[in-house]
């Protein structure tokens, strides 16, 4: 009983107490990409109360704007690519406990976001949030000058 006791404390305080940068990173990235999609979709429809309403996920989000916008050298069809595997981080994530393929989807994430022009290996965690941090901003100032533009 002790030791189940000790297990579960142990359990706490990695899963709980920890603060993980680059769990806390990529669902920050995840909100603030979801919020542009929306602001860029609602400038496309006649009624912005009734697209809120229908209170499309992430992945319908991003494949009604990627179908909206005619903008494809500004943003690629590797970003859109990249937004769907930032997607599928956040879910594993938010989903799981322990997170057994995040390192191969956070390579591959920045990959696309790259469109595929490095080589991507992070040699320490430090590396790795900074990789995310940068692809995270730039599908941002992606998608922004697609707003902009659309305004």
């Amino acid at each position: 009983m002790d030791e189940d006791i000790a297990e579960k404390g142990k359990q706490y305080e990695k899963y709980v107490l920890t603060v993980d940068p680059l769990i806390i990173l990529v669902i920050k990235g995840h909100l603030l990409i979801e919020g542009l999609l929306k602001n860029i979709a609602s400038l496309y429809v006649h009624d912005s109360a009734k697209l809120s309403n229908a209170r499309l996920s992430f992945f319908q989000l991003t494949h009604l704007v990627s179908a909206m916008i005619p903008f494809d050298d500004v943003i690629p069809g590797s970003s859109w690519s990249a937004i769907e595997k930032l997607n599928k981080i956040r879910n594993l994530v938010a989903h799981n406990i322990d997170h057994k393929n995040l390192e191969k989807l956070v390579i591959e994430f920045v990959d696309l976001s790259l469109n595929g022009l490095y080589d991507v290996k992070f040699s320490t965690d430090e590396e790795k949030i900074n990789h995310l941090e940068f692809c995270i901003g730039s599908i941002m100032g992606r998608l922004e000058a697609i707003k902009k533009h659309s305004e």
